[in-house]
């Protein structure tokens, strides 16, 4: 569990932590790809409140969408262009919009299909490849 080693983080972090357990949210350690993506699969969200240094590429935040994940972040760095549904919010309001969210279940299924047919055409790496070759060679 890493995050930036300042005070601000920390204290962040501490709030977070504890929100998390008030609402049910239970940290599952470090389990591999396939049990990950099962979980994935039963959950509703991803809270990815980006703090430290810059993102050039969000795996997670792929992967969630294409398992129907609605992501919650702070939509900076890489997240500008890998989140392209649920909410980008700033820091400064990220729990009170994290509170709203959870306390909501209006999130329809169309959306999450939306999300989840884009996300699986967009990173598929058949895709991702053919992009690379054609950035890198023409």
């Amino acid at each position: 569990n890493r995050i930036r080693k300042d005070h601000d983080a920390k204290k962040f972090q501490r709030r977070m932590i504890k929100l998390m357990k008030k609402n049910g949210v239970v940290e599952g350690g470090r389990i591999g790809k396939k049990e990950l993506y099962r979980e994935m699969f039963k959950g509703q969200f991803l809270t990815y409140p980006l703090i430290g240094p810059a993102e050039t590429s969000c795996i997670v935040m792929m992967e969630a969408q294409a398992c129907g994940l609605i992501p919650i972040s702070t939509g900076i760095t890489a997240l500008e262009e890998t989140q392209q549904f649920g909410i980008k919010v700033p820091l400064s309001k990220y729990q009170e919009v994290l509170i709203e969210a959870l306390n909501k279940e209006d999130v329809t299924d169309d959306y999450r299909k939306e999300m989840m047919k884009w996300a699986r055409e967009k990173f598929n790496w058949d895709t991702i490849a053919q992009n690379w070759i054609k950035d890198l060679f023409n």
